[in-house]
């Protein structure tokens, strides 16, 4: 749970937001991120185009399966990897570790697509399952696609569910 160079696990969702909200508040500090800006889990279709790219990729580096370019069950690892191990794995973005090493939250409330964003998903307020996507170094090659959606409840934590940031437009 301390690797330096591994993804944070073991984090609710309510630590996650917490964490965006203490880190947007020390960068509007030090000049950063502007006032108006924030650091904030990402939104289930923030996180799904990240991953997708425009093309809609069935996995992030394309439509193929490659267990050589995610940590995930078949690769055998067994547990978190540094970031960045698999190079070949990043999106269309040049993003790494979509697809496996840990089950990321979103921002979302689970909900049936299709994805609309006024339909209250997005509230980060009350209670309800939230997302998690990406798989993790113990999902099998149906968790590793894109598309994946897990859910859990926002006190949940375990060994393989983390999550990343996105910060606000024009922000650095």
């Amino acid at each position: 749970f301390d690797l330096s160079n591994h993804p944070v696990v073991g984090v609710s969702w309510y630590e996650a937001v917490a964490f965006c909200r203490w880190l947007t508040e020390r960068l509007q500090e030090t000049g950063d991120i502007a006032s108006d800006q924030e650091v904030m889990l990402p939104t289930e279709a923030q996180w799904e185009k990240a991953a997708r790219g425009g093309e809609g990729r069935v996995y992030p580096w394309g439509d193929e399966f490659d267990a050589t370019k995610c940590n995930m069950a078949d690769t055998g690892i067994g547990a978190t990897s540094a970031v960045g191990m698999f190079p070949g794995g990043a999106s269309a973005y040049d993003v790494l570790d979509m697809s496996g090493n840990v089950l990321e939250w979103c921002s979302a409330r689970f909900q049936d697509y299709p994805y609309r964003p006024d339909d209250g998903r997005e509230v980060l307020e009350g209670g309800g399952s939230r997302v998690l996507r990406g798989g993790s170094w113990s999902s099998d090659q149906s968790g590793a696609r894109c598309a994946f959606r897990g859910r859990s409840g926002p006190d949940y934590r375990a060994r393989n569910v983390g999550f990343r940031v996105a910060a606000s437009p024009g922000s650095p």
